[in-house]
């Protein structure tokens, strides 16, 4: 994999997981399953673009 594209990958994880894991301190059970199911459904949005983004990348890269 292209350096290029891994360390964007590796951003892009890193901006998922730490607004991930700020919203996880100090709530109810029922708030916190509420606010996992919605980050979750949020970081998997965001995956989505960020693998569409790095297929995007690859396929500039490579012509």
């Amino acid at each position: 994999m292209n350096p290029k594209v891994r360390l964007l990958a590796t951003l892009i994880t890193t901006l998922v997981i730490v607004p991930f894991t700020l919203s996880c301190g100090g709530s109810s059970n029922s708030d916190l399953e509420t606010s996992l199911r919605s980050q979750l459904s949020a970081t998997q949005a965001q995956l989505e673009q960020a693998q569409e983004l790095i297929t995007n990348l690859q396929d500039q890269i490579e012509s």
